[in-house]
């Protein structure tokens, strides 16, 4: 699916809540990089971490599916000579890249909640990493946070509460995760987790690496 992400990446106009996520999930990436790493950045977007991650490490690479937030990101990842920046399906990330490519991998925002295989995008960031894979995904039982977002963004969306998903033109289908389908998710992917924790009581923040 397609669609224009940067409508809602305006980060100033997010909820109060969802701006500390992001300082959060920020805060927990600079704690993981370091400056000889090699970095993958799944689903990098319109290149929101790349200032963030690039001038802290060897080597930056993202990729996503969402051509009109690479050209984005790609003038972003143009002001920093160790980042680049292509289209490139992350559940094909071994077709591209050999086995223990990078030192770290990123997939951050929820973009694990949003692919659609999400099973083979961790085993592909697992294949491809040497080290660990760090992802944020919305925590269930945040609906009402949830919608707090789309309705201030004034993006529009229905919701199955059973499952607690959210589709919209922006974000497509936005999945949410108890602690134990996160568990199971990784174990499925050939993933053991290191550390699963909350983020403002919306989000869980997973490190895990290949087993």
């Amino acid at each position: 699916m397609k669609f224009n992400r940067n409508f809602a990446l305006e980060t100033e106009k997010y909820p109060e809540i969802y701006q500390r996520y992001l300082e959060k999930e920020d805060s927990l990436v600079k704690s993981l990089i370091r400056r000889e790493f090699s970095v993958l950045d799944v689903g990098c977007g319109t290149g929101r971490t790349i200032p963030l991650v690039a001038r802290r490490i060897r080597k930056y690479t993202g990729i996503d599916i969402d051509e009109s937030g690479l050209e984005k990101s790609k003038s972003v990842a143009s002001n920093y000579p160790n980042s680049t920046v292509s289209f490139l399906d992350a559940t094909k990330l071994d077709k591209k890249y050999p086995k223990n490519s990078f030192d770290l991998c990123l997939c951050l925002w929820n973009t694990i909640g949003c692919v659609n295989d999400p099973v083979e995008t961790l085993k592909q960031m697992g294949i491809v990493t040497k080290g660990e894979c760090f992802f944020t995904v919305m925590a269930k039982g945040t609906i009402e946070k949830r919608k707090e977002y789309y309705e201030k963004l004034k993006i529009d969306y229905t919701i199955n509460t059973k499952s607690e998903t959210f589709y919209s033109p922006i974000w497509g289908e936005s999945r949410a995760y108890s602690e134990d389908e996160l568990k199971t998710l990784c174990s499925k992917s050939g993933l053991e987790i290191s550390s699963i924790s909350k983020i403002e009581n919306l989000a869980y923040a997973i490190v895990a690496r290949r087993r």
